[in-house]
């Protein structure tokens, strides 16, 4: 026996209800999209070559040069940290030494102690900045969530005036402002 031959009326189930959601719904998914899509961080890092000295380029593959290439070319920052630190260790007055440990630091995902590294090269080339060290600063102190000193950072960029002045501007107008 059916509910109508009972003579008890059921309710009938509300299918428009899916149909009259889906679009608010579907709006709360694209926007969510859409926020996704934003840029996890405003300050790139993109890859830099490794440079040897000129004193050692061409050595055997034994050279920590060779070693510090493949594993930089490889991509395997952490081993790379390593041969750094120990290059450091030995040279510590060396700002390119210095400025790669924190490249590859950053690169690692390590940005407190990349910020480190990078604050140790930029005083070491006081008297000539290099804007590479300060944008990579820049980016290592916007990874630690310290907005403030990655536009400091940033505004120094644009004051040295090199090939990276334009991309600092618009990163300070988009990110600091």
């Amino acid at each position: 026996r059916t509910s109508a031959a009972l003579g008890v009326d059921r309710p009938k189930r509300p299918r428009r209800r899916f149909w009259v959601m889906f679009p608010a719904i579907a709006a709360v998914l694209l926007l969510a999209l859409w926020v996704g899509r934003s840029p996890l961080h405003q300050i790139p890092v993109e890859p830099f070559p490794l440079l040897a000295p000129p004193a050692v380029r061409g050595a055997d593959q034994a050279d920590p040069w060779s070693r510090l290439d493949q594993h930089w070319s490889g991509g395997d920052m952490r081993a790379a940290a390593t041969l750094l630190e120990q290059a450091v260790g030995e040279s510590p007055t060396d700002a390119d030494l210095w400025f790669y440990l924190g490249l590859a630091r950053l690169r690692d995902g390590d940005a407190v102690a990349a910020i480190e590294a990078l604050q140790r090269a930029d005083g070491l080339q006081a008297s000539l900045p290099s804007e590479h060290t300060r944008w990579m600063l820049a980016a290592a102190f916007e990874r630690a969530g310290r907005k403030a000193e990655a536009c400091e950072s940033l505004a120094t960029v644009i004051q040295l005036d090199g090939s990276r002045a334009t991309a600092a501007r618009q990163t300070f107008g988009s990110y600091c402002e």
